[in-house]
C-alpha cells in the first residue's frame, strides 16, 4: 500500500474483533486512544432540520447496506438531537456518530435523542512516514 508521505488511513475495528486488530497492526497499523461508542438514529421523513442547521460536521455515507449520514466532530451535545431531526431521503435513512466513551454528555444526549448504541471501536491509523 503506497500512501503519501505524512498521510494517514484511518479504520475502526470493534473492541471485541481480536483477528482484525492483530491483522491491522501486522499490517503496520496502530490503535489510537480511546474507545468509540457507535450510535444510531433512524431519520423520519418529516424531520425539521437541514444540514446547514448542524452544529457539527457532517458527512453523507452510502454503503452496500444502508446510506445517510456519519456525524463528526461533534462538540456540543445539541449536534446529535438537529442531526437526528434531519429529514429522510431516498440517500439518507439514518445517522451514524462515534462517541468517545469518556464523554458521558454526548452519551447521554444521543440516547435523549433517540440513537441506540450499536457496538464500540477503536480508531486504528496507518500513516507514511
Amino acid at each position: 500500500l503506497s500512501i503519501p508521505a505524512g498521510e494517514t488511513i484511518r479504520t475502526l475495528i470493534a473492541t471485541d474483533n481480536m483477528a482484525s486488530q492483530i491483522t491491522f497492526q501486522r499490517a503496520g497499523y496502530a490503535p489510537q486512544n480511546g474507545v468509540l461508542a457507535l450510535y444510531i438514529v433512524a431519520l423520519s421523513e418529516n424531520g425539521p432540520h437541514t444540514p446547514a442547521q448542524l452544529p457539527g460536521y457532517l458527512l453523507p455515507v452510502q454503503t452496500l447496506n444502508y446510506s445517510g449520514y456519519w456525524l463528526e466532530a461533534i462538540e456540543q451535545p445539541e449536534a446529535l438531537k438537529v442531526a437526528a431531526q434531519l429529514p429522510a431521503t431516498s440517500s439518507a435513512q439514518i445517522v451514524g456518530a462515534l462517541l468517545p466513551v469518556g464523554r458521558p454528555d454526548l452519551l447521554v444526549a444521543a440516547e435523549a435523542a433517540g440513537y441506540a448504541h450499536a457496538a464500540d471501536y477503536q480508531q486504528w491509523h496507518l500513516t507514511e512516514k
